[in-house]
């Protein structure tokens, strides 16, 4: 490969762990035999790689735990009376429940309706 590694500008992208596996192979089986990777190169590709594996692992360690995060606050809201914002209009209603909408925690009211936790303006 050339002293600009194409792998290196695509890894942060969107080059998934699958991807980067499948181009270090195909490197390997067609390499020149006279003149074989550089074994600095090869290290620094494997290094891209684990620090790949290291960045997935703690998006979805952060994802986790905004979802613990957000869980808790519903909870905390069990019973409460709150004012939220929705259609542009002030609404209040009693928390009686929570539930996943989508990739975060919406509480759910008394009378069935889903608020999400960024529509809260007050409880008590």
């Amino acid at each position: 490969m050339s002293a600009t590694n194409p792998i290196s500008a695509t890894v942060g992208g969107s080059l998934g762990e699958q991807q980067f596996l499948q181009l270090l192979v195909t490197q390997l089986q067609n390499q020149d035999p006279l003149q074989p990777v550089d074994n600095t190169q090869f290290v620094a590709q494997l290094a891209q790689f684990a620090s790949l594996q290291q960045e997935q692992a703690n998006g979805a360690t952060q994802s986790a735990l905004l979802n613990a995060e957000q869980a808790v606050q519903a909870s905390s809201l069990m019973g409460s009376t709150i004012q939220y914002s929705s259609g542009g209009q002030t609404l209040t209603g009693t928390v009686a429940g929570q539930a996943m909408a989508g990739s975060s925690i919406d509480v759910v009211l008394s009378t069935g309706a889903e608020v999400p936790l960024n529509a809260i303006l007050a409880s008590n």
